[in-house]
């Protein structure tokens, strides 16, 4: 039997992905490869606290 993160690695289709990062050219790219991989991407909700 295959643990969770074998599954994962072997078809990632299946990941549902928070992506927690600065809304800024990195943070585009690392969004625009994970749908290339074919993950399901949320981006994090940002919040104002001051």
């Amino acid at each position: 039997m295959k643990t969770g993160a074998k599954k994962l690695l072997d078809d990632p289709r299946r990941a549902r992905v928070l992506v927690v990062h600065p809304q800024d050219e990195d943070g585009a790219a690392l969004v625009v490869h994970l749908n290339q991989l074919g993950c399901e991407v949320r981006p994090a909700i940002r919040h104002s606290f001051a």
